[in-house]
């Protein structure tokens, strides 16, 4: 839906698995390449080199439903031109996709690179919160358990979770400890 909403987008693609991926045909260029991780036969990080050898100039963004660290760097050694979680928003996606076609390199919201592999003008991250979002984020900051935060803010444990895994999302965190200091280090709390 997001891609379809986005103007420069003649036609979307979709394949079930890397090799029907592989044998996408439509006639024309492929500008970009949305490749899911978790991927049945061949798994999003193999298929990364195995794309590449047939779509050699096509950046390929990752989407995860797990924002670590280590399948980041897995991703960007194989050749990924970014790495978004599956929880990213709109706004986010938007961005990795222009950064991505216009040569640059995008790693999450956090870690942005410019086509010179230099890292961007700090990014806005107050507009990607709800302000719920940062209720909790306040809360995280302070070191209390989804459990503590939950009885504060009058929310089910599984509603913070979600929260949380939104929060990291947004702030390209891999965990609480790092969404706090992106978080002060952007205002975002004190």
């Amino acid at each position: 839906m997001i891609l379809s909403q986005y103007g420069h987008v003649a036609e979307v693609l979709e394949a079930t698995n890397i090799h029907d991926a592989l044998n996408v045909d439509n006639g024309s260029k492929i500008d970009l390449i949305l490749l899911d991780l978790e991927m049945p036969l061949v798994s999003g990080i193999d298929g990364i080199e195995i794309l590449l050898r047939k779509f050699a100039k096509t950046p390929i963004v990752i989407l995860s439903a797990e924002m670590n660290e280590a399948r980041v760097k897995e991703a960007k050694l194989k050749g990924a031109s970014g790495f978004l979680h599956k929880s990213a928003t709109s706004d986010e996606i938007l961005a990795a996709i222009n950064t991505v076609l216009n040569g640059g390199q995008y790693f999450g919201v956090a870690t942005a690179l410019g086509a010179k592999g230099t890292p961007n003008q700090t990014p806005d991250l107050s507009n990607n919160l709800t302000n719920r979002q940062r209720e909790v984020l306040a809360a995280m900051a302070e070191g209390l358990s989804n459990k503590v935060i939950a009885r504060q803010l009058a929310l089910s444990e599984n509603t913070v979770r979600v929260h949380v895994s939104a929060i990291l999302a947004a702030l390209g965190a891999g965990n609480r400890t790092e969404a706090t200091f992106i978080a002060q280090r952007q205002g975002l709390i004190g």
